[in-house]
């Protein structure tokens, strides 16, 4: 276990700046010669009170598949010992985990050989950095999107985090039509009560009806809908996942 590592924020704008320049250690996966250099080491910190276990990173999936996300974002958010979304919200954190922790798997996770130097420039800018404020964190980067989809289906203590991720990531358009509605991603008992029907209907049937992606989109509509003339923040978990079953298609 190491303590959190966090860049200042002038180590992030000259990482960010160097980019084209440092694409060989990107790719090598191994940025510790640039980092070494005195002009860097000054910038870099730690944060005693978070632990990470850093040996977990190595377990990563690079296959760019709603599974292989379920499995890592499981992996990252229990990676950490003490980490908070206050820490969490800072790209410094982040940007630091994927240029000292993780560089090899943000690098194939994100760039490909086919690409051209300003395409494979222009992901490493999107995937080791995380501008852009809640869209860079929560859905570019290619650590701390990780770990905030896992935040979110922590919220859901019924199930093991790991079907959570499993019901919500592994198709990515539901993923995105669940996390990106603010009804559903930001009310913590409508969250659940959807994560809940979802599992139930995977042990039910692998393939169940209500995860085609015209039911899906449609159940997900009635509920924003009947969101219109119900308070959901005041209704019980059970409550809800009672209606929603009602709606299902």
């Amino acid at each position: 276990m190491i303590n959190l590592p966090i860049f200042k924020r002038a180590l992030v704008e000259l990482l960010y700046q160097n980019v084209e320049n440092n694409l060989s250690s990107y790719f090598m996966g191994d940025l510790s010669e640039f980092l070494q250099q005195p002009e860097c080491l000054e910038f870099q910190r730690s944060v005693e009170s978070v632990k990470v276990d850093e040996t977990a990173f190595l377990s990563l999936k690079t296959e760019a598949s709603g599974a292989s996300d379920a499995f890592n974002a499981n992996l990252v958010f229990n990676a950490f010992e003490g980490m908070t979304p206050y820490l969490a919200a800072d790209e410094r954190v982040w940007v630091a985990l994927t240029h000292k922790v993780a560089p090899s798997f943000s690098y194939k996770r994100w760039v490909s050989p086919e690409m051209s130097t300003k395409d494979k420039v222009e992901n490493i800018e999107k995937h080791f950095f995380a501008k852009g404020g809640r869209r860079g964190l929560h859905r570019l980067n290619a650590l701390s999107s990780l770990w905030w989809y896992a935040y979110i289906c922590s919220k859901n203590t019924k199930h093991p985090l790991s079907e959570v991720l499993k019901a919500v990531l592994t198709l990515t358009d539901f993923r995105s039509s669940v996390i990106e509605r603010p009804t559903s991603a930001r009310v913590t008992n409508v969250f659940n009560a959807i994560t809940n029907v979802v599992i139930d209907e995977y042990k039910k049937n692998p393939k169940p009806e209500l995860m085609s992606k015209r039911n899906y989109r449609d159940w997900l509509k009635e509920i924003n809908r009947h969101g219109g003339r119900r308070l959901y923040s005041t209704m019980a978990e059970e409550e809800l996942e009672t209606l929603f079953r009602s709606l299902a298609p």
